[in-house]
């Protein structure tokens, strides 16, 4: 699926974009330039869940991924045994952590590659994402960005593709403050031919840009050390 428009920082969802955005960065990994999402093989999950691929095709950092959205129902303690009996049978390395109110669990193939599932309970639901990376191989630069954050490290760029539809969710940390980041992206934004959806960029923190067919939503946090962190969630359809 490409990244719907309830991710514009109006929306409860993109307080939840860092979080998630760490955790892919967090798991990383080359795969081979041949090598498409597709045929990354996803961890295989108990009978009766359900799986929804995430995009036709996904790039982390101009890397392949495979990613999909489960949901099932089964008791927690039951569903670990069988992902880690699973993982077991297939000769895999299985490792447990936590993230906030999430689970992260993987199952590690030596060095071919590595299955990942991050999940929560939503009453008696299961509910999480899995995916898949390759432990060796090359990697593609990731296409250029729609707006530059000033004087920033990209930390994490997801890029999907569904058709003709395009989606991307950016991470980056800039040394500057929230107005100069601010400030320095409306001038970009400007000269690019970005319209300003002044009743979405009215807090400090957050921006809506639009262009044609395309939207670009912006949240603004600041650093406890100083400086600023910015995540971009872009979408053309």
């Amino acid at each position: 699926m490409a990244i719907a428009c309830s991710l514009c920082p109006a929306s409860p969802i993109i307080r939840g974009l860092e979080m998630r955005t760490w955790i892919l960065l967090g798991l990383l990994v080359v795969v081979p330039q041949a090598l498409w999402a597709a045929d990354l093989p996803l961890w295989s999950v108990p009978a009766g869940f359900v799986l929804t691929p995430i995009a036709d095709e996904a790039r982390l950092n101009g890397q392949p991924i495979r990613m999909a959205l489960l949901s099932g129902v089964m008791d927690p303690r039951s569903f670990q045994q069988a992902m880690e009996r699973q993982c077991n049978s297939e000769h895999g390395d299985f490792h447990q952590a936590m993230l906030g109110s999430k689970t992260l669990w993987s199952c590690l193939h030596g060095d071919r590659y590595s299955q990942t599932l991050q999940w929560r309970q939503e009453g008696n639901r299961i509910v999480g994402e899995l995916s898949t990376l390759r432990l060796d191989g090359g990697k593609q630069e990731p296409h250029p960005l729609p707006l530059l954050v000033p004087e920033a490290q990209i930390l994490s760029d997801l890029e999907t593709r569904d058709g003709s539809q395009q989606g991307r969710v950016v991470l980056a940390q800039s040394r500057l403050s929230i107005p100069q980041v601010r400030a320095a992206l409306l001038r970009e934004a400007h000269a690019q031919g970005w319209r300003l959806e002044v009743s979405l960029s009215a807090q400090l923190r957050r921006l809506s840009l639009r262009k044609s067919r395309q939207a670009l939503d912006i949240a603004l946090t600041p650093l406890p050390m100083g400086g600023s962190r910015a995540v971009l969630v872009w979408q053309d359809r």
